[in-house]
């Protein structure tokens, strides 16, 4: 499925990140954290998504703020991504006594 993830620097300086026109996650200015499991529901990743991302900040308020939250998403994307490819690769027929854990 395509996910455009917007990112976007409000007037208040609040960020809003959207997925596909819906408004998943709002950081509030004065508590810039985001949590790793807000992130999983943003993303809500499947096998064969693909992403875009556009950062709207019209006003150019706090823009290291903006790019440290891009950047953080498009790692994470691309971090899946290569999972999925090398995940196909992996042989799940071990025996037991190679079982790493």
């Amino acid at each position: 499925m395509d996910k455009k993830i917007k990112i976007e620097m409000n007037e208040n300086k609040d960020i809003v990140i959207s997925v596909n026109n819906d408004e998943i996650i709002t950081i509030k200015k004065d508590n810039r954290k985001i949590q790793a499991n807000e992130i999983f529901e943003l993303l809500s990743y499947s096998n064969g998504d693909n992403f875009s991302f556009e950062i709207v900040n019209e006003k150019e308020y706090d823009v290291p703020v903006l790019q440290f939250f891009y950047e953080l998403l498009v790692e994470i994307v691309n971090k899946l991504n290569i999972e999925e490819t090398t995940g196909d690769e992996i042989d799940f027929n071990l025996s037991e006594s190679e079982c790493p854990f």
